[in-house]
């Protein structure tokens, strides 16, 4: 955000290459940086172009970073940091992107005419009374806060037990239906049972035309044989 401060890391072997000049600059042009902002010839700085650039590292152990201070919007954007190495096209180069975003400011607080704090809601409202304290709701007030054991403290009222009538009629009635059905189930069997045993007991005694008449209800016609 604007105002905060950020470092850019940066950082070489100064065992492999040697102490090597180092420049710090807004984009890596061709052979240089473009845009220089901070250089060093490898023992100090040697240019920059403000005092909110500051090396941030150590030379001697290849410790290059870049700080800048009080970050404004104008610092947005590329950077670029390029380690001068011997030969052709052998330059380090490390590409930074800095993203600057506006400062939050608090909400001021209201003020009053003479330059007191004021309450949006008092101030709407002059006549209102402040609320009580949450701990002023409680589910069995006891005025005055009597001491344990004292004689006139007011009994917890007791909270009425309400029946939904309507539901406990549906109850009962289910209820009721139940047991008809299972009578009835067991009155069904009964007379199953009965007939299973009565024609059980025919089928041991008589012929099984005579069975199917008797169970049909019909008069049955024997055979009559006439002896001369």
């Amino acid at each position: 955000m604007e105002g905060d401060q950020v470092t850019l890391p940066c950082r070489y072997s100064v065992q492999r290459y040697g102490r090597s000049s180092v420049c710090w600059g807004r984009g890596c042009g061709a052979l240089w940086c473009s845009g220089a902002i901070l250089q060093m010839d490898g023992s100090r700085v040697v240019s920059k172009t403000s005092e909110k650039y500051r090396l941030a590292g150590n030379l001697r152990l290849g410790l290059v970073d870049l700080t800048i201070g009080n970050i404004s919007r104008a610092d947005g954007g590329p950077y670029c940091c390029r380690v001068d190495i011997n030969g052709y096209f052998n330059d380090k180069k490390v590409l930074h992107t800095i993203q600057v975003t506006q400062a939050v400011t608090p909400f001021p607080a209201p003020v009053g005419p003479h330059g007191e704090k004021s309450d949006p809601y008092t101030d709407r409202y002059p006549d209102s009374e402040p609320l009580p304290l949450l701990e002023e709701y409680t589910l069995n007030p006891r005025p005055n806060h009597p001491e344990v054991g004292s004689t006139n403290a007011e009994p917890t009222p007791s909270l009425p037990l309400h029946v939904y009538s309507p539901a406990l009629y549906l109850s009962v009635s289910l209820l009721f239906l139940l047991l008809l059905g299972l009578v009835a189930l067991l009155g069904f069997k009964r007379k199953l049972h009965q007939r299973c045993s009565f024609r059980g007991s025919l089928a041991g005694r008589e012929p099984r035309h005579i069975i199917w008449a008797i169970e049909a209800r019909r008069p049955v016609e024997e055979n009559i044989y006439t002896l001369d």
